[in-house]
């Protein structure tokens, strides 16, 4: 069997994007559009473990973060609203703490 250049994603991957519903855009346009995505994913693993090699994991995940941000949970939002409310003056740092307080025991 001739082997697979690794940046062509694998028949499965490709068999499981043309099996996906997909809106607002033509067949093939989805298609080149999951495979960049696929690619972009591959070189960024690529870039992350390569600094991770040179003894910079700090670095790794600055990358990481930068690249793939996480997206903040509801409860990460709202602390942060406090947050800004507080700073704005909008309500007393002793309200904002009672509030934190409530926000800190739920799940996220």
């Amino acid at each position: 069997m001739k082997e697979q250049h690794p940046i062509i994603p694998p028949p499965e991957l490709v068999w499981e994007w043309a099996n996906e519903e997909f809106f607002g855009m033509t067949y093939s346009v989805y298609l080149a559009t999951r495979a960049a995505q696929w690619g972009a994913d591959q070189e960024l693993a690529e870039c992350a473990e390569y600094l991770c090699d040179l003894g910079l994991p700090v670095a790794r995940e600055g990358l990481l973060q930068l690249r793939r941000p996480k997206k903040l949970s509801q409860k990460e939002v709202a602390l942060s609203e406090v947050a800004a409310a507080v700073a704005g003056g909008n309500i007393t740092p002793e309200r904002g703490a009672i509030i934190r307080l409530a926000l800190e025991k739920l799940d996220d």
